[in-house]
């Protein structure tokens, strides 16, 4: 992908990267976690906000982070929109895991 940029290798299979901003960022660390990458820190923070539309029965446990926001979804009650505390190093969990349970991720807040 060539959105995706190597600024320093640390190890090996350890990098600093350049990645896309904004809407972009969500689809390539998505696509990344996908792939097995996993995540130290994030622009230099080691928590990240995500949103997640999600089936409003959904319960995620503690360990997967924090939910700061749960409101029923207006047009679909079946569901409802959440907002994720998520620690960065185990983002890659969340990520897959939401999907999994019938939820699609809106968006990484990348600060």
């Amino acid at each position: 992908d060539d959105r995706i940029r190597k600024v320093k290798t640390l190890g090996p299979r350890s990098y600093i990267v350049a990645l896309p901003r904004y809407a972009a960022f969500t689809s390539v660390v998505t696509a990344l976690a996908k792939q097995g990458v996993r995540f130290h820190d994030l622009a230099g923070n080691d928590e990240i906000l995500l949103t997640a539309i999600a089936p409003r029965e959904l319960v995620l446990h503690p360990a997967a982070g924090g939910i700061v926001l749960s409101e029923e979804t207006l047009t679909n009650p079946a569901t409802k929109r959440i907002a994720v505390r998520v620690p960065v190093r185990t983002l890659h969990v969340i990520l897959t895991d939401l999907p999994a349970r019938g939820a699609s991720v809106e968006h990484l807040y990348d600060y």
